[in-house]
């Protein structure tokens, strides 16, 4: 009985001290995008003051824009964000509720812009952008300036080259497996 209990022991330290193989990294190439790699999902946030005009009943609260709205409107097309509000048109839902897609593509035609802040007319166009298959950037949140709040346009952030593992799966030392034998 003795020897099997030892046997027992050496194996259950034995077992304790094997390392786990190291966690899988994946590549972390970054996809084609131009200044949209700071994220859609901060586009949309950015985009908040066009809801109460966008939705659909009981959210649609207001008949024409609000100036707030057209201006982040023109400024997404002035640094080429503008194509992460095709997750709007594509998934009218995404926000938990409906967006009236006519109202979304309405918008390049009832906000006012400056050929400037839309690069001429022809490119200015929530339609024309979102139709097709575009493939559209990452819906990711990074840190970032919003517009609205008085400061200087967004920048993407270059993206770090590791990301940290989360504690959970991170790789933990070899430890010691006591055990205490009591004999009866």
């Amino acid at each position: 009985m003795t020897d099997v209990l030892i046997l027992f022991s050496v194996l259950l330290l034995a077992a304790g001290t094997i390392p786990a193989p190291p966690p899988e990294v994946l590549p972390s190439t970054p996809p084609e995008f131009s200044s949209t790699e700071i994220g859609c999902a901060d586009e949309l946030v950015a985009f908040s003051p066009c809801l109460p005009y966008i939705s659909e009943p009981p959210n649609n609260i207001s008949d024409s824009p609000p100036v707030q709205c057209c201006d982040n409107l023109a400024a997404a097309f002035g640094d080429d964000t503008a194509i992460c509000l095709c997750y709007l048109f594509h998934n009218p839902e995404i926000l938990g509720f409906p967006i009236n897609s006519v109202k979304l593509l309405s918008l390049t035609s009832v906000c006012p812009v400056t050929e400037k802040q839309g690069q001429g007319q022809a490119n200015f166009s929530l339609e024309s952008l979102c139709s097709g298959e575009t493939m559209l950037p990452p819906f990711r949140s990074v840190t970032a300036n919003r517009r609205g709040s008085g400061s200087s346009p967004r920048r993407p952030t270059p993206p770090s080259p590791r990301s940290p593992m989360p504690p959970s799966t991170a790789p933990r030392p070899p430890g010691k497996l006591l055990i205490f034998f009591s004999s009866i």
